[in-house]
């Protein structure tokens, strides 16, 4: 009896920290990666949908079907139904911005439906990162690792997209190692 009064707390504890992790995003911004640095006037976008979403070209397909769509991609501007400040992707999820500034900037993807109107809840992304002009060198004449070139991560070391069942895992066995102590020192 004592082990499920110890093991209920820390269940729920698991479940509920997990739970806040859990959901894996309907649609991921894989490039830019966030804070990435690009050297040019052009960055490329490519957006990762959700298994669940299909393109689709709302010309051809014009009425509402569950899980098809277009994508309406916006830079620096925040997201609103209105082609004219947009750019529309329908049958890919690549697309390379143009005369980029220098500067931060944010990329904002939002998946809407095939007769163009937003799904509920929105199925929406964001990434910033920052563009220069040319390459910048330290005091020893030798670019910065990873400054042009894609970062391969979202956090320390868990791979982009990933991290939710890392840190799912990493909590609920957190909590058996603390029960395994907890009930093998009551025993001594």
């Amino acid at each position: 009896m004592r082990f499920f009064r110890l093991l209920l707390p820390s269940v729920v504890i698991v479940i509920a920290a997990s739970g806040a992790y859990a959901g894996a995003p309907d649609i991921f911004i894989i490039s830019p990666a966030p804070g990435e640095v690009i050297v040019g006037s052009q960055a490329a976008l490519k957006v990762e949908l959700a298994p669940r979403f299909t393109l689709t070209d709302p010309e051809l397909y014009p009425r509402h079907a569950d899980g098809q769509g277009h994508l309406h991609i916006w830079l620096d501007t925040l997201p609103r139904h209105d082609d004219a400040v947009s750019t529309v992707l329908t049958d890919t999820s690549e697309y390379t911005l143009k005369n980029v500034a220098p500067g931060l900037h944010t990329i904002y993807a939002e998946f809407f439906r095939n007769d163009h109107a937003a799904y509920e809840p929105r199925v929406i992304g964001s990434v910033e990162f920052e563009n220069t002009a040319e390459v910048i060198f330290p005091a020893g004449g030798v670019a910065a690792p990873g400054v042009g070139a894609p970062a391969s991560s979202s956090g320390i070391f868990l791979p982009a997209g990933r991290s939710n069942a890392i840190l799912s895992i990493a909590l609920i066995l957190a909590a058996l190692g603390i029960l395994w102590y907890l009930l093998g020192r009551k025993r001594k």
